[in-house]
């Protein structure tokens, strides 16, 4: 592959219709590289770079251990093999595609054989190479913040201290308000039970007495006018307290002041129950929007990952995925490949 010298930017490179550099198309200057060939390979020496354009890659590698057999030293089958196993037909191609010059014995042999000039064309490219390579890992670590960024996180991190802060602070009130009703409701039980067992208690003694009227009762027709007198009044007594007290007993249960107060404080508990039923429902949403944030988070982070990975594999076709076609390309041309393919024909190589 013949080296010639860009008018433009004065870099070296192999044979093409534009620099890869700057772009430039004219004026391209032959550069003078004494090149060795051996009689019995000149045939398919001079074959290789017509192979290696039409993309016939594995055949290009067959000639080339033809080649290399009387030809061991020579840098530049070197490098078209380097070309025709990453199945890159220029050296754009095999820049854009990305490759680990240091994991390539192909590339080791080039520059171990190289003249001059080819020492300089396959040092900036590798320059070039390292410097794309830098430039995609910026930006897939800038393409991260931004998408992060789009997400609630962000506002999540801000604002999950003090919603935590004021739920629990909410809460702890409610809980407490909660706490003292249901004493108050308590005390005021205690109390009706206590005014009931009295009723109930003065029932018995009630139906005590009743019992030694009815057993002295008996005996009424032994009594004189003045005892029947006395009976008839005390019985009297006795039924009217037991009326009495089995009227108190239904009316506590239905209009004593105690019982009012009890239903209010039912219902005051019920409402706050319901408050702390809601406060946690909010509270379990507010969970579920950031846990699916933090999910979200975590996509990202295994996507960017994934392709920080990539690079250093020195595979930057799997970038223009992550970033996009055009964000993909404007890196290439901001790193300096002036020269780049599309994407989609490359993929297919």
């Amino acid at each position: 592959m013949k080296i010639m010298i860009c008018p433009k930017c004065g870099k070296k490179i192999h044979i093409a219709d534009r620099c890869l550099f700057c772009g430039n198309e004219t004026d391209f200057k032959l550069f003078e590289d004494n090149q060795n060939i051996h009689e019995n390979a000149a045939k398919e020496f001079s074959e290789l770079p017509s192979l290696v354009k039409s993309g016939l890659f594995g055949k290009v590698v067959d000639i080339s251990r033809v080649v290399l057999r009387w030809m061991p030293s020579c840098a530049e089958v070197f490098w078209i093999r380097l070309l025709a196993k990453n199945k890159c037909k220029n050296d754009a191609e095999l820049v854009q595609k990305g490759i680990s010059f240091e994991d390539s014995a192909d590339f080791f042999n080039a520059m171990k054989y190289a003249s001059v000039g080819e020492r300089e064309v396959y040092s900036e490219l590798r320059k070039l190479v390292d410097n794309i390579k830098g430039s995609f890992e910026k930006t897939v670590k800038e393409h991260e913040y931004e998408e992060k960024k789009s997400t609630p996180i962000i506002r999540c991190q801000g604002e999950l201290s003090d919603v935590l802060n004021t739920k629990r602070k909410h809460l702890f009130e409610l809980w407490s308000e909660l706490e003292k009703v249901e004493q108050e409701m308590y005390g005021v039980e205690q109390d009706c039970k206590l005014l009931v067992s009295e009723h109930r208690d003065a029932l018995e003694r009630i139906k005590t007495d009743a019992a030694n009227v009815k057993s002295q009762t008996y005996r009424l027709n032994e009594c004189n006018e003045e005892e029947l007198h006395k009976y008839q009044v005390r019985l009297g007594s006795l039924l009217n307290q037991s009326d009495q007290s089995k009227s108190a007993i239904d009316m506590m249960r239905k209009q004593h002041p105690w019982i009012g107060k009890f239903n209010s404080l039912v219902e005051k508990r019920d409402g706050i129950v319901r408050k702390i039923s809601s406060e946690l429902s909010e509270l379990k949403s507010y969970e579920t929007r950031v846990q699916s944030t933090a999910s979200e988070i975590e996509r990202i982070e295994k996507r960017h990952q994934l392709a920080m990975r990539s690079l250093s594999e020195f595979d930057f076709m799997s970038i223009h995925s992550l970033i996009g076609i055009r964000k993909y390309e404007e890196v290439l041309a901001t790193a300096g490949l002036a020269v780049i393919s599309d994407v989609r024909g490359l993929s297919k190589n």
